[in-house]
């Protein structure tokens, strides 16, 4: 599964698209069993950045609620 460009300028037809490309795999990730002790690590701008699954979830969550109530994500 390839990265989203977080920095790019995505029409919402375009996210969609990357959404539903990835659907198959958040389904299986969800599926698994989830080590609340694993850390996903993320490079940006040459830093390492980890955090807990557990929080990673919740930001998707959090976030797949507000943009369903029709708000705009922080």
């Amino acid at each position: 599964m390839e990265a989203i460009d977080e920095k790019a300028d995505l029409s919402l037809d375009e996210l969609r698209a990357e959404f539903s490309s990835n659907s198959a795999a958040w389904m299986d990730l969800l599926a698994g069993d989830l080590d609340p002790d694993a850390d996903t690590v993320e490079i940006d701008d040459g830093w390492e950045v980890r955090d807990p699954v557990p929080v990673r979830r919740a930001q998707v969550l959090i976030t797949a609620a507000i943009t369903a109530a029709r708000s705009a994500p922080p």
